[in-house]
């Protein structure tokens, strides 16, 4: 995407609908190359001393700034590194609330372990299977969740519940050197053509992720992200896409409000950037009646599944 394409390689209306896609701000956090020779902690860490008092992830029942959530990040991340003593070990999460779990992902990638995320909506025996694949020997789950997570602890593996963690360790910053090379989560494809696949993500190949979408998208600090999806690869990505650059990551959850419910959340969270899986994108224009407006969204991604050119359209 430029700022300033030529009117003979793009039509007029074209251009001036890419215009539009750019934040009134006009400017974004610098993203630079160096940054990936550091850690995500790293990255994140910074943001939190430049925009402390900001906003970092709103969901239904939370409101955390950066200061905020880095605090309950590091108590989270003590306490993993007093259960887990080796070397990097996969932790896996299992989460409804997205403040908490956007902690308890940055508590992991702190603790210099790596994450792997699970989902109550999978099926028991997918979440099982991943556990499995993945040798995860601990599980970190909210309250909601403590009944699934506790059938689905075996063997060697250990159970912590997010609530009852200790809220008066130590909230400092830990300072511990992660190399860019050091594993940082595990993500699976959905296994609709067989079995689900784990593909491993350093912290180098997340940070370039995130700043190959950063540039591309010019994300600033007045950004506010939707996150739509849990237990998936797009739930990390879409976080650390907030996080990493002193947005807002604002979290929807659609199998309990329902696609309806959407269009008017949309509005009301004043949403700028909303990555939509295709199949989502298509139940919820379908749901429209024509009369929606939505002034600050910019940008709309189409992910995880096949784009036909009726979704562009």
């Amino acid at each position: 995407m430029k700022r300033n394409p030529t009117a003979t390689s793009i039509p007029r209306a074209h251009e001036a609908i890419r215009t539009r896609c750019f934040h009134p701000s006009g400017s974004f956090p610098k993203f630079a190359k160096e940054d990936l020779e550091a850690s995500i902690p790293d990255r994140f860490e910074r943001i939190c001393r430049q925009y402390p008092e900001r906003i970092a992830v709103k969901s239904e029942s939370q409101v955390l700034t950066y200061s905020d959530l880095n605090a309950e990040a590091n108590r989270i991340a003590r306490q993993i590194r007093a259960r887990l003593r080796g070397g990097a070990e996969p932790v896996g999460l299992l989460f409804n609330d997205a403040a908490h779990l956007a902690a308890a992902m940055l508590g992991v990638l702190k603790a210099g372990h790596f994450l792997m995320l699970l989902d109550s909506s999978f099926p028991k025996s997918r979440n099982e299977a991943l556990l499995e694949d993945c040798q995860v020997c601990l599980v970190i789950a909210d309250h909601e969740n403590i009944s699934l997570a506790n059938d689905l602890i075996v063997g060697s593996r250990t159970l912590m519940e997010f609530e009852s963690l200790d809220s008066k360790i130590s909230a400092d910053n830990l300072a511990l050197r992660i190399p860019p090379g050091a594993f940082a989560a595990v993500v699976y494809t959905s296994g609709s053509t067989g079995e689900p696949k784990g593909v491993i993500w350093n912290h180098q190949d997340l940070l370039h992720r995130i700043m190959l979408r950063t540039v591309e998208n010019e994300v600033c600090v007045h950004d506010r992200v939707a996150l739509l999806s849990r237990g998936t690869a797009n739930a990390v990505t879409s976080s650390f896409f907030a996080l990493l650059n002193g947005a807002m990551l604002c979290a929807f959850e659609v199998q309990k409000e329902g696609v309806i419910r959407l269009a008017k959340w949309l509005a009301e969270e004043r949403i700028t950037i909303c990555p939509f899986s295709s199949s989502l994108l298509r139940s919820f224009v379908s749901m429209l009646h024509g009369h929606e407006m939505f002034p600050d969204l910019r940008i709309v991604r189409l992910r995880s599944e096949t784009v036909h050119k009726s979704d562009f359209e």
